[in-house]
C-alpha cells in the first residue's frame, strides 16, 4: 500500500501566494478611494458646521464675526491679531476654551508662549485631506476667511479698502450683502 501525502507543492504555494498579491493590489485603490470618500465627508461636514455657527453668530449680533478681531489697546494686547474663528469658538462647541481665553489675562508682551490654550486644535477646522496643518505650529485651521481683494479709491490714491466679507475688523451682516 502506497500512502499519498495531501500537501502543496511548492510551486501550488507561490500560485496562492500570487493570487492573493493580485486580490490586494486590486483591493487597495478601492479601500483608499473609501478613506478619501469618508475623509471628504467629514471636511464638507465641518464646512457645514462652520456656516451653522456663522448664521448662529449672526442670529444673535446681527453680524458676521469680523475677520480680525482681538484688543489692541492697553499695555498688553494681541493687536487684533486674532482671527474670526475665535468669536465662534462658542457658536463650535468650544466654549471653554473661548472662557479660558477671554479670561487669561494677557502675559507680557507676547501672549502667544506664555499660555498653553493657543496649541489647542479643535477638530471641527481640521479638514482629514488637509496633511499639511500637522507642520503648522499654532493656529492650525484647513480653513480660511475670505478677505476679497482691496482696490484703491481714485480721489484719494492711499486710500485702500477691502471689500471681502471678511475684511479687517469691520462686521458686516447680511444686509451689507449685495
Amino acid at each position: 500500500m502506497h500512502r499519498h501525502r495531501r500537501a502543496f507543492t511548492l510551486i501550488e504555494l507561490l500560485v496562492v501566494i500570487a493570487i492573493i498579491a493580485v486580490l490586494i493590489a486590486l483591493l487597495l485603490p478601492a479601500v483608499q478611494q473609501a478613506r478619501e470618500a469618508a475623509r471628504r465627508s467629514a471636511c464638507q461636514n465641518n464646512l457645514k458646521q462652520l456656516g451653522l455657527a456663522l448664521h448662529n453668530y449672526h442670529d444673535v449680533y446681527k453680524t458676521f464675526v469680523p475677520g480680525l478681531t482681538g484688543t489692541t489697546t492697553g499695555s498688553v494686547h494681541n493687536g487684533g491679531r486674532l482671527s474670526g474663528f475665535f468669536g465662534m469658538l462658542p457658536y463650535l462647541d468650544q466654549d471653554a476654551l473661548y472662557s479660558q481665553i477671554v479670561d487669561t489675562p494677557n502675559q507680557g508682551t507676547n501672549p502667544w508662549t506664555s499660555t498653553p490654550f493657543w496649541d489647542t486644535d479643535i477638530p471641527t477646522l481640521l479638514c482629514p485631506s488637509d496633511g499639511a496643518f500637522q507642520d503648522r505650529d499654532r493656529g492650525k485651521s484647513s480653513y480660511a476667511f475670505c478677505h476679497g481683494d482691496r482696490s484703491m479709491e481714485l480721489e484719494h490714491r492711499e486710500t485702500e479698502r477691502g471689500r471681502g466679507l471678511f475684511h479687517g475688523w469691520t462686521p458686516y451682516g447680511i444686509r451689507n450683502i449685495t
